[in-house]
């Protein structure tokens, strides 16, 4: 009863995803990046499952069918047309990212120590941390190598993760400073 409810509300997610990669494209052309890296980030963390690299198989295979159909679409007279007036804006990515602030380079941070760390993280956390990498990257691949516009990447919306990623910092900063002090008023006291 649980696999099957669990397995309901991936395809239901799985058929949203695609919907609104039919709106805009990129969003869903993120999937793929996003969840390849939570899965390295999972097989680097030794915490790789089976049931989650089903899960996350059975959502590649939920969107892929949009993602042909956008390709299809988007090959053909009038979508053609769009697609050869675009153009790099060359978007300065540090300039960006102080744009958004000191929530985004903390994110980043907070992304780093999530992907790169040997600890159990919540499966949330990691795919957040995926989600922010995957929008750098792919911001500095259209920004230098592709004639896709980059700014397209920035919509999908990185302040989500970010924000996320901070609160992660800031409470892990927290727990760090109490326990900190907690030892030095214990000390105080002792003698």
């Amino acid at each position: 009863m649980n696999l099957n409810r669990s397995l309901r509300w991936l395809i239901v997610a799985g058929l949203f995803l695609g919907i609104a990669g039919l709106d805009h494209p990129p969003s869903l052309m993120l999937i793929f990046p996003v969840l390849g890296l939570t899965v390295l980030s999972l097989v680097w963390k030794k915490a790789l499952t089976k049931k989650l690299l089903i899960r996350f198989f059975l959502t590649i295979l939920i969107i892929v069918p949009f993602f042909i159909y956008i390709f299809i679409t988007t090959n053909s007279f009038p979508w053609i047309m769009s697609r050869q007036g675009e153009f790099p804006l060359g978007v300065n990515f540090i300039d960006f990212s102080l744009a958004l602030g000191p929530t985004f380079i903390i994110g980043t941070i907070g992304a780093v120590i999530i992907f790169f760390s040997k600890r159990d993280e919540p499966i949330a956390l990691v795919i957040n941390a995926s989600w922010l990498i995957a929008i750098i990257v792919l911001t500095f691949i259209t920004n230098n190598f592709v004639n896709y516009s980059q700014t397209r990447f920035l919509q999908v919306a990185p302040q989500v993760p970010s924000a996320i990623l901070t609160g992660y910092v800031l409470w892990g900063f927290y727990k760090k400073l109490i326990s900190y002090f907690s030892k030095k008023k214990r000390l105080l006291f002792m003698r």
